[in-house]
């Protein structure tokens, strides 16, 4: 085999065997949830990138990190996701929910 790379064992990946699919679990790309095909790995100096295969046939690249990869995504730099009412939104909640009361014994 000529060529500039081949592949021996002494350069094969000691990682294990690849996944053939993998899952973006990156809360902020667009492909979030998505399972798709591992077309190859590339290495990078600071990280690793696969190449998918996306739902409408192109390739896109991601970072492996932003997959499940390499097993369940760990919560390091993870973002919490935003609370659905802060603190204020809950105490005019709450002034609802007494009004309703007052209103309802007040009616029977």
């Amino acid at each position: 085999m000529s060529g500039k790379y081949q592949f021996t064992r002494a350069n094969a990946s000691s990682l294990g065997p690849t996944p053939t699919e993998v899952t973006v679990t990156h809360p902020f790309h667009p492909l979030h949830g998505e399972k798709l095909a591992v077309e190859r790995t590339l290495r990078g100096k600071l990280s690793h990138i696969l190449v998918l295969h996306s739902p409408d046939g192109k390739s896109v690249r991601v970072r492996r990190d932003w997959t499940d990869y390499d097993g369940a995504p760990s919560d390091e730099g993870a973002i919490a996701p935003a609370p659905l009412l802060d603190i204020r939104g809950l105490r005019e909640a709450a002034k609802i929910v007494e009004q309703l009361k007052r209103q309802r014994a007040q009616g029977e």
